[in-house]
């Protein structure tokens, strides 16, 4: 979306160098469409934070009146941060079922070479 794509090896340079001489290169690499926009982009970022802060702690304290609230004036701002949360929900949804599959899978086989083996 937004960033800078950096080589390893300038990476690796700039990692030896002082914070304020790391900031001067990164910001002289950023793209002038980037630049131009940075405010917005920090106003955005800051507005993600604070919903994603929001909705942490109303899933944390198990408050679902609250979550809605959140979800609901995130709705009402633009709706791309709620599509964003249930994107992200759903990916790490799939990922969980996909490692409790393999999980399973792995069961399965283990527990068929027992069998066998007592079987046997």
């Amino acid at each position: 979306l937004h960033g800078l794509f950096l080589p390893t090896r300038e990476l690796e340079h700039l990692v030896l160098q002082n914070e304020s001489c790391m900031v001067q290169h990164l910001v002289g690499r950023l793209p002038l469409r980037l630049k131009a926009n940075f405010k917005l982009i920090c106003e955005q970022l800051v507005m993600y934070t604070e919903a994603a802060s929001n909705i942490r702690k109303a899933v944390d304290g198990d408050d679902v009146a609250s979550l809605k609230e959140v979800l609901a004036l995130l709705d009402s701002d633009t709706g791309l941060m709620q599509d964003e949360v249930w994107k992200r929900s759903l990916i790490q949804a799939t990922a969980d079922i996909s490692h409790l599959y393999s999980c399973r899978d792995s069961w399965v086989r283990s527990m068929e070479q027992r069998f066998r083996r007592l079987v046997h």
